[in-house]
């Protein structure tokens, strides 16, 4: 069963090196992939001390804990490619009287 509980989430990336950080768009992988979506990507160039941000939704597919990871290439030669974890819980759906 599907769980309920469809929530977004916004994820800043900031450039704190002397040159401009060219990123790539942010992908989704890992055994829950489709319950999480990007619906905002970040800028695909960022001057020095720039700031973006992305926004993840969200929506799960079963009441358990559905996990993925979240990655991005650039242009940082010590952190290319970036990854990280993301996990969700679903929950049951009300039930109406």
């Amino acid at each position: 069963a599907a769980g309920s509980g469809t929530v977004s989430r916004t994820f800043s990336i900031q450039n704190c090196g002397n040159r401009d950080l060219t990123l790539s768009t942010v992908t989704v992988s890992g055994p829950h992939a489709a319950d999480f979506t990007v619906i905002v990507q970040p800028k695909t160039t960022l001057v020095q001390f720039e700031t973006t941000t992305f926004q993840v939704r969200f929506t799960p597919g079963g009441v358990d804990t559905r996990s993925a990871v979240l990655s991005f290439t650039s242009n940082d030669p010590d952190e290319n490619p970036f990854s990280f974890a993301i996990t969700g819980g679903g929950t049951t759906a009300a039930q109406a009287l």
